[in-house]
């Protein structure tokens, strides 16, 4: 895994360099400041989340570490809300961003990504068993239905495209998230597949 996750931290520092224009010119500024601002929710298991001594842990935060030090810079971790996260990026806050964001279009005109280091699928996390076999968004575009999702996600957008006669509900994070879907305000929650199983894990753990 550390092997893996150094040579992804290799790949990001080669796509970089290979940018042209402002983004060298940028990328001079991070070498001379000495320190590599990453933004991160610290609320986004397996990605990141904080351990019970209040430090980030996670998979990009390991790859985080690993291209900093290949880069010989000073690591900060910057926690933003995950609607933010690009955001901080345009007013020059952090230098880039984490958090299992997925490439699109829209965010690509914003934003330049160095490509994609993790898969992932969309889930659901409900309380219900009538949604338990539920695989395809028709059966959920309801107006009857209540569905929770990350603000500013990927998710967000595919709930209002695919499931738009659903009440739809955006939590600052999935801890927001997550407290809707067990207070009982919604029906269901809409998330990363890694999310929602590392949720999972976590339940049936206690």
């Amino acid at each position: 895994m550390k092997k893996l996750i150094k040579l992804l931290a290799l790949s990001l520092l080669v796509c970089a360099l290979s940018v042209p224009g402002f983004s060298q010119k940028y990328l001079k500024k991070i070498l001379d400041r000495g320190e590599l601002r990453v933004g991160m929710t610290a609320k986004q298991p397996p990605y990141c989340i904080k351990d019970k001594a209040g430090e980030i842990i996670g998979y990009e935060v390991e790859l985080a570490k690993n291209l900093a030090n290949e880069m010989e810079l000073k690591l900060t971790i910057v926690e933003v809300p995950f609607a933010d996260l690009l955001k901080s990026l345009e007013e020059g806050k952090v230098d880039m961003v984490m958090s299992g964001m997925t490439i699109t279009t829209k965010r690509n005109m914003k934003a330049i990504f160095v490509g994609a280091h993790m898969i992932s699928k969309k889930s659901i996390l409900t309380k219900s068993f009538a949604f338990s076999d539920t695989d395809e968004p028709e059966v959920l575009n309801d107006e009857s239905l209540k569905i929770v999702v990350l603000k500013g996600s990927n998710s967000e957008a595919f709930v209002k495209k695919e499931i738009p006669e659903a009440e739809i509900l955006l939590g600052i994070d999935y801890d927001e998230c997550v407290g809707m879907l067990e207070k009982g305000q919604v029906n269901l929650m809409l998330a990363k597949l890694q999310y929602c199983i590392r949720y999972v894990e976590f339940a049936e753990g206690d």
